[in-house]
């Protein structure tokens, strides 16, 4: 959890602004978000996605329950 809390010591709490910092410079596009909040929901560990709201999250399955049924079966011939 990069978000400060009461118990963060100057270090930690000046560690975890740095780290945030960092990464919002480099994933703060529309398409790198989502990309990365799919990844996420696709992870078990992740898949609650708690850190999304919920309209981000409902956006974020019905994307991801778009794309698997757009996708097509093949099954083999054996003729």
């Amino acid at each position: 959890n990069m978000t400060g809390t009461i118990g963060d010591s100057p270090m930690i709490h000046a560690i975890k602004n740095a780290i945030t910092t960092d990464l919002l410079k480099r994933y703060n596009g529309e398409a790198e978000k989502k990309i990365l909040h799919t990844a996420s929901a696709l992870d078990p560990r992740f898949k609650g996605l708690p850190f999304l709201t919920v309209e981000e999250r409902l956006e974020i399955y019905r994307g991801v329950t778009e794309e698997a049924a757009s996708l097509e079966v093949f099954s083999p011939c054996f003729m």
